[in-house]
């Protein structure tokens, strides 16, 4: 009930504040939702873990396709025929929480969608510009569980302290075509950085220690793989997929394969250097 009146508000503020604001997207993207809902549906009852599972069930086989929130002008991007790692997992999170909010028995609307995306992905709900989107993972996961919306679980798995510093983006600015020649929007990006660097502990499950731990590890757990590159925090993200021998995997968009995939390989078998795990609230 919590998190249903939270949405509601969410949503609220959200249509007066953003009624006018610009969405880029296409009648094709507004069908795939509709239809993905309708499917959805009569399964809104179940934990938000396994609606998530079911939500990345339906995307299996879309293409994978980078930077398509790379638009100028910034403005919400909604793309649902073709999709990367994190817009993936963005996607069915939006979904998973407003079919649970639903209470009674309708499809939410694909502007309620438009506005929980925009929620998500937008630093307080607001777009403003390329530096407004939350544009690393740990950020977008902090919000999120300001939120209310969900809650990192890394380290009641059994995770360790991770030494997580972010500088990634402004050190490396010409890998940004929005930021290569526009100084104002590069000291935007530092100041997130900073304060990314404070806002939370961080803590990661070692590749090798997976294993120990996996067994607590939720269908529907939102899966975070560590960067080894300096000042970058995740690499790659996928939601959590018990299969009915009770081997862990994971449905992602995968790169190497072109689409949105259930992984053959477990996650133990998968992850390199460490992840950290998120889990939808079910109330």
């Amino acid at each position: 009930m919590k998190i249903r009146i939270l949405i509601t508000a969410i949503l609220t503020v959200l249509v007066l504040n953003c009624a006018e604001a610009a969405v880029r997207t296409s009648p094709q993207d507004s069908v795939i939702y509709v239809r993905t809902a309708r499917e959805l549906l009569p399964y809104a009852g179940l934990p938000a873990g396994e609606l998530m599972v079911r939500a990345a069930g339906i995307f299996l086989g879309t293409p994978y396709t980078g930077g398509t929130l790379e638009h100028v002008p910034e403005v919400l991007t909604v793309n649902l025929h073709e999709t990367d790692c994190i817009l993936l997992v963005e996607t069915c999170t939006a979904m998973t929480l407003l079919l649970k909010h639903c209470a009674d028995g309708s499809i939410p609307t694909f502007e309620d969608f438009c506005s929980m995306l925009r929620t998500l992905r937008y630093r307080d709900g607001i777009t403003d510009g390329y530096p407004s989107r939350l544009h690393y993972t740990s950020e977008w996961l902090l919000q999120a569980q300001d939120n209310g919306f969900l809650r990192e679980v890394t380290a009641e798995l059994g995770g360790i302290p991770l030494n997580q510093e972010f500088s990634f983006m402004s050190s490396h600015r010409d890998n940004y075509p929005r930021l290569r020649e526009d100084d104002g929007a590069l000291e935007l990006i530092r100041r997130s950085e900073e304060r990314l660097d404070t806002a939370a502990s961080y803590y990661y499950v070692p590749s090798d220690k997976i294993p120990e731990i996996e067994d607590n590890i939720q269908s529907g757990d939102i899966i975070c793989f560590l960067s080894t590159v300096p000042g970058l925090d995740i690499t790659h993200t996928g939601i959590a997929c018990r299969k009915e021998d009770g081997s862990l995997h994971f449905i992602h968009a995968s790169m190497k394969e072109g689409m949105v995939v259930l992984e053959t390989r477990t996650l133990a078998e998968y992850a390199r250097s460490g992840i950290r795990v998120a889990r939808l609230y079910t109330d």
